[in-house]
């Protein structure tokens, strides 16, 4: 019993050790996102085939099809990819986690304390350059490897125990029992790699037979979508689109699998169960994009008439992907739009509340909407991972967190300060105010201040943020002419006379906090440029 419990320590040990892996893996390939990466990105993926390579290189890059798919999805919201062309780079992704599989499949696990000696030595000679990239992805697949070695260390005195062998070839001699226990498998451990790996495993100690390989390569096929439909659900428009084309890509090419199981039977004689899964599992895969390669633009309709975009509120991002904040250039782009997109929102709430007031329905919304998205964006802004040795991107992440840091500050001075003043004691003197000439003037030059400063940011325009500063100058001394006017007054009481003061100093803050935020973010992508169609859709 005890010899027992050790090897399944070391089976579930060595599935720990092999997700690890799979992590490390990805983030080596974070790491090595670099700052012009998103030009070669968009080029790559100006086309169905461009875009279908570049799926098949994401996946056998990061390890994980779910990553690249995820990724995908971000560049569709970036408007660097068309929903279209995020499908094409789903199927590519899913023909690219064949590669895993045949890595795994071949003899090299006793090579692993080589590679994790190679990666430790090129991480100490690196200095942080290229060197230190790739000797991070060397430590990931020695990481796989350990783990793929303790799976093996664990199987195979287990499978020697009578009563265990029984219990396994009575699942093994049940394909529907054996592709459901996969497909289980893949959706709780969020990879097929993982049950790949197991399955190697057990074909090595003799306990699975040829006949199994297409059960298991089937249920971690279909139990791939799992993962991708879990992280679908409640999200954005287009992430449950994605979602429910890669669900619905992967069950029809598992129906086509089945039809065409005589043919991928006879591609798995010969070789050993080993070659039978490594090659069922890649006819499944590459059958399945042959077939529905042409279809798809066919299955980004059906799911875009099965998810219609609604009205997104003002307060829910539209942009920002939490799967994507290890991925600082993507990361930061998408957060730029969004960005954008609160700024303006913000325009149209100072714009109605010194319109129409606190109290309309719309004013009271948009507070509610800009303050939500402006702590969201904040906060997504400190969890953007860092850059590492990149200086442009390091730079870009600093001018972004600044510029996010002056939006926030802005945001709460007119949602909370200034909207809760005008509310309570400023709201009598609002229509007497009105009246004076010298308090309209100050009102009119805070607006300007306000609509420039905001444009400046919006359009990175720096004359609209030299307007903006000068006309802040103009405020200053018409707030001051009314400080020395409010000295010596003698209408009102000593409570209007405080309000107004009080007043005047918020709107010099305002004023201040809306200029910062017109300096803070002036460069050419706060919009996706359209030169030479770099940026275009597919």
């Amino acid at each position: 019993m005890g010899d027992r419990v050790l090897w399944i320590l070391e089976i579930v040990g060595g599935l720990a050790l092999f997700l690890y892996g799979v992590e490390e893996c990805t983030r080596s390939f974070r790491q090595g996102f670099g700052g012009r990466a998103k030009a070669y990105m968009a080029a790559l993926s100006r086309r169905k085939p461009a875009s279908f390579l570049f799926g098949v290189l994401l996946s056998a890059a990061a390890q994980s099809s779910s990553v690249a798919t995820s990724f995908a999805l971000g560049m569709t919201d970036a408007g660097l990819l068309s929903l279209g062309g995020a499908v094409v780079v789903m199927m590519g992704a899913s023909a690219g986690a064949t590669f895993v599989t045949l890595l795994l499949s071949l003899e090299i696990v006793t090579f692993a304390p080589l590679l994790l000696a190679l990666s430790l030595i090129g991480s100490h000679l690196s200095g942080g350059g290229i060197l230190e990239k790739w000797s991070g992805l060397l430590r990931s697949i020695a990481l796989l490897l350990t783990g793929m070695f303790l799976l093996k260390l664990g199987v195979g005195p287990l499978t020697a125990d009578p009563e265990t062998l029984r219990l396994l070839a009575a699942a093994a001699g049940n394909p529907l029992t054996l592709g459901i226990v996969a497909m289980a498998l893949t959706t709780l451990l969020q990879s097929s790699s993982a049950v790949m790996a197991l399955a190697l495993a057990l074909a090595g100690s003799g306990v699975l037979e040829t006949s199994a390989a297409l059960p298991v390569v089937l249920g971690a096929h279909l139990g791939s979508t799992g993962t991708i439909l879990l992280a679908s659900l409640g999200g954005k428009t287009n992430a449950r689109r994605l979602g429910a084309a890669t669900f619905l890509y992967k069950l029809a090419g598992t129906g086509a699998a089945v039809a065409a199981a005589p043919f991928l039977g006879h591609l798995a004689e010969g070789g050993g169960t080993k070659a039978a899964l490594v090659t069922t599992q890649m006819g499944v895969a590459w059958l399945n994009a042959l077939l529905l390669f042409p279809f798809s633009e066919r299955l980004e309709a059906r799911t875009t008439r099965l998810f219609r975009g609604g009205v997104t509120r003002i307060g829910e991002p539209l942009y920002l992907n939490d799967d994507l904040v290890d991925f600082p250039q993507l990361a930061l782009f998408l957060l730029k739009k969004e960005m954008t997109r609160l700024a303006s929102a913000l325009e149209g709430f100072s714009l109605l509340l010194f319109r129409d007031g606190p109290a309309r329905k719309e004013v009271l919304q948009l507070r509610e909407g800009v303050t939500a998205l402006g702590e969201t964006c904040l906060d997504y802004t400190f969890r953007v991972a860092s850059p590492g040795n990149d200086a442009g991107l390091l730079a870009d992440q600093a001018r972004t967190s600044y510029a996010m840091i002056a939006l926030k500050g802005l945001t709460d001075l007119l949602a909370q300060g200034f909207f809760l003043f005008w509310q309570g004691s400023f709201a009598p003197l609002r229509p007497m105010l009105s009246e004076d000439a010298r308090w309209r003037k100050l009102e009119e030059l805070l607006q300007d201040v306000l609509r420039l400063s905001l444009r400046a940011f919006v359009l990175g325009d720096t004359a609209s943020s030299r307007e903006a500063q000068g006309q802040k100058e103009a405020l200053e001394k018409q707030a001051e002419l009314l400080r020395r006017s409010l000295a010596g007054r003698e209408q009102g009481t000593a409570g209007e006379t405080t309000a107004l003061l009080e007043y005047l100093f918020l709107a010099g803050r305002i004023a201040g906090s809306a200029t910062q935020v017109a300096r803070a973010e002036q460069n050419e992508e706060r919009l996706p440029s359209r030169k030479n169609g770099e940026n275009e859709p597919l």
